[in-house]
């Protein structure tokens, strides 16, 4: 069973194709995600993300899948299993909206309502 959690939309100085690429390299992760300690390539669009001991997740499994305008993340092996899809958007020249939806893979948890 999925359920949706939340939405994040945000529009971003930048070209949809640019924005694209960093969310493929999920190496640039470290970049803008402060909980992500380090990233390891376990396989072609697979990898290891390591977090701080505050996150849900302290180790999880990431595959990476893409289509024209979607970016998604499977997280798996990690306490809480989701789903992100990124949604993008080009609005106009270097202008973009990026929708991030959180998918809990199997419903909802207490820890996870708990900050809620």
């Amino acid at each position: 069973m999925e359920s949706k959690l939340f939405t994040n939309i945000i529009t971003i100085n930048s070209d949809g194709q640019t924005i694209k690429f960093s969310l493929e390299n999920v190496q640039y992760i470290l970049k803008w995600d402060r909980e992500i300690v380090d990233v390891v390539e376990i396989d072609t669009n697979e990898f290891m993300i390591l977090r701080n001991q505050q996150a849900f997740n302290h180790q999880e499994t990431i595959k990476v899948s893409s289509s024209d305008d979607k970016v998604i993340y499977v997280s798996t092996e990690g306490r809480i299993q989701y789903r992100i899809v990124w949604e993008i958007e080009q609005i106009i020249e270097n202008k973009t909206k990026l929708s991030q939806n959180l998918y809990l893979e199997n419903g909802f948890y207490e820890e996870v309502i708990e900050i809620i």
